[in-house]
């Protein structure tokens, strides 16, 4: 009988001190058991522990922010007098591969000339040695087309952006740099043909009032970011805007 007794008194302090402590009340001085004291610092154990364990968990990581900038960074106007670099931002490499695909097409259209060649040896004399030619220079410069001349051309284009001009340097044989000042510019846009889109691959043309101008291979996202560079340079030269 005392032991229930002294059970049910354990008990009861166990729940005052439990109400006592969710109301804010406790009161350090009120006389408690042992057995509720070690209960007490038992709960405080088990709640830093929890508090300790929430803390060495590492938070999730947050996605970093990534600045806003400009793909192209307009280099600076040459003054008058000042010797002119040339361009050097050049064109995408899938640009190449894109061009090479039209040289096949070309090629195989060129083949159309040993073809009627042949056709016409049929019903008149011609010799048939000259069939073999036309093959074989056809042929050749076909491979020279496709494989040397595109990488040429590609090598040779080149651009650059300034904070009031756009210079175009491109030529094999003959080359040719082109100055359009931003404050002629009245247009520009992006184009994708079907090989061009089958690499992601666009143009930027830059329309004046004499004439349009092309670069002809950038990916889409550079073109894009090109395109609206190109604009928002030639709005700010606009003396009218």
């Amino acid at each position: 009988m005392m032991n229930d007794h002294r059970n049910q008194s354990e008990r009861r302090d166990l729940d005052d001190l439990a109400d006592d402590r969710e109301q804010g009340q406790f009161d350090p001085e009120k006389p408690h058991t042992q057995d509720s004291f070690d209960q007490t610092d038992q709960f405080e154990d088990t709640e830093t522990d929890s508090n300790e364990t929430s803390e060495d968990q590492p938070a999730e990581p947050e996605e970093p922010s990534v600045p806003v900038t400009e793909l192209y960074d307009p280099a600076p106007s040459f003054e008058a007098g000042e010797k002119r670099s040339l361009p050097n931002l050049p064109l995408a490499e899938k640009t190449l591969s894109a061009w090479r695909i039209g040289a096949v097409i070309e090629a195989v259209f060129l083949f159309l000339f040993p073809l009627g060649y042949w056709g016409v040896s049929q019903f008149t004399a011609l010799p048939e040695w000259g069939l073999y030619v036309l093959i074989l220079v056809t042929f050749v410069w076909g491979l020279f087309h496709i494989i040397i001349w595109q990488s040429l051309i590609w090598s040779r284009w080149k651009y650059q952006v300034y904070e009031d001009e756009v210079e175009l340097m491109f030529g094999v044989i003959v080359k040719r740099r082109i100055i359009i000042p931003m404050i002629r510019v009245q247009h520009v846009d992006t184009r994708q043909g079907p090989v061009l889109r089958y690499f992601g691959l666009a143009s930027v043309t830059i329309s004046t009032a004499a004439t349009v101008h092309e670069i002809p291979g950038l990916t889409m996202d550079n073109a894009d970011r090109l395109r609206d560079q190109i604009a928002e340079l030639a709005r700010e030269a606009d003396p009218d805007e």
